[in-house]
């Protein structure tokens, strides 16, 4: 029987209870080692160290200086290594309906992103980009940030997720997406 490979993870978050809920969870994990660490930057403890995996999740769009954190974020790979970038786009149809200012400055947005500019930031970040990918539609986005739909998303459970994710998913064709998620590679 192959020996499984123990991994290593470090998470940062700024929010203290998201890293608090992380910490709870990872005992249900195999993990050789683990660290979750509150910061709003790269701390340097971490800056010592390389990973085969980023995810920078919802991240760039809260960032003045978003190429510089991508680049950051690209030394901490090791070769052949990946980062996972998600982050707003500025043709999310509730965006462009004027939907979300409000949404956007309560949560400290500073950019939504076009296709085209993500793509050039990242490789401005001396990465290739392995695939871009566009999700969440207007059905999705809806009941996320529009008051009073929020109360739908409690009783979405087991098979109704599924339906409502190929439902958005179709919007996602016909009018946008929200979202945008870009895999990418130091060579």
């Amino acid at each position: 029987m192959k020996k499984k490979k123990k991994i290593s993870v470090v998470g940062v978050d700024i929010s203290e209870n998201v890293i608090k809920m992380c910490k709870q969870n990872s005992t249900q994990f195999n993990l050789n080692y683990i660290d979750f660490i509150c910061s709003g930057k790269v701390p340097q403890k971490i800056k010592k160290l390389k990973f085969d995996l980023i995810i920078c999740s919802e991240v760039i769009e809260h960032v003045d200086a978003d190429v510089e954190l991508i680049r950051e974020l690209a030394n901490l790979l090791n070769d052949n290594g990946l980062i996972i970038i998600t982050t707003p786009s500025i043709n999310a149809p509730l965006y462009k309906m004027g939907l979300l200012n409000k949404f956007d400055k309560r949560v400290g947005h500073l950019r939504r992103y076009t296709e085209e500019e993500l793509l050039k930031k990242i490789k401005l970040s001396g990465l290739k980009i392995i695939s871009l990918y566009k999700r969440e539609g207007i059905l999705r986005n809806s009941l996320f940030n529009l008051n009073g739909f929020g109360w739908i998303i409690r009783f979405i459970r087991g098979p109704m997720i599924n339906i409502v994710s190929y439902i958005d998913m179709l919007t996602v064709g016909l009018f946008g997406e929200s979202d945008l998620q870009v895999i990418a590679q130091k060579l």
